[in-house]
């Protein structure tokens, strides 16, 4: 089985001119994504996520919708 991880993100640093989030200074391999109920910016991590980060896979959300991610190598 693999790590869960919730990562807790120290900068999530918005680049406009792209309209990307990118993901940056993650503190622990065991912490949560929180996003602070802005669902947009929820949206964006998970995208960015989903499309640079190979080995990780988004599980789904936990009932306060924070996002779930595993690690997968």
């Amino acid at each position: 089985m693999h790590p869960l991880f919730h990562v807790t993100i120290a900068k999530i640093h918005a680049l406009p001119s792209k309209k990307i989030f990118k993901i940056a200074d993650l503190i622990d391999p065991i912490t949560w994504i929180n996003t602070g109920g802005r669902a947009s910016l929820g949206r964006a991590l998970g995208n960015y996520i989903d499309h640079h980060e190979p080995n990780i896979c988004r599980l789904g959300k936990t009932p306060n919708n924070q996002q779930l991610y595993e690690i997968v190598n």
